[in-house]
């Protein structure tokens, strides 16, 4: 057997850091609905920040946002499932962005 041969065959890399822990929560179904209360409330936590940012016109607030989006491109630039980090990330920054619009639409921030 050649080296390329077992490379193809070679099991996924265990998830470290951060996404060890919540590797837990994904792949557990019982635990889908904690899952999902932790993404609706970062994705709350966006939209404040987002609304803070753009709406309140808050430096503070921008800045936060600006450090925000950078290190979410590194965790995808970093991580070795790109398409699946890629992902999570995009669900909650879209979700954060539907949760400031709706609001803001509804008057309720």
């Amino acid at each position: 057997m050649t080296d390329v041969e077992r490379d193809d065959r070679a099991p996924p890399p265990e998830a470290t850091g951060l996404g060890r822990h919540l590797a837990v929560f994904v792949e557990d179904r019982t635990l889908w609905p904690i899952l999902i209360i932790l993404v609706v409330h970062v994705a709350l936590g966006g939209a404040l920040l987002l609304l803070a940012a753009f709406r309140g016109r808050s430096l503070l607030a921008l800045a936060v946002l600006a450090i925000l989006v950078t290190l979410c491109a590194d965790a995808i630039r970093r991580t070795q499932q790109r398409r699946r980090v890629a992902g999570w990330i995009s669900l909650l920054w879209a979700l954060s962005v539907l949760f400031a619009v709706v609001s803001s639409y509804l008057d309720l921030l």
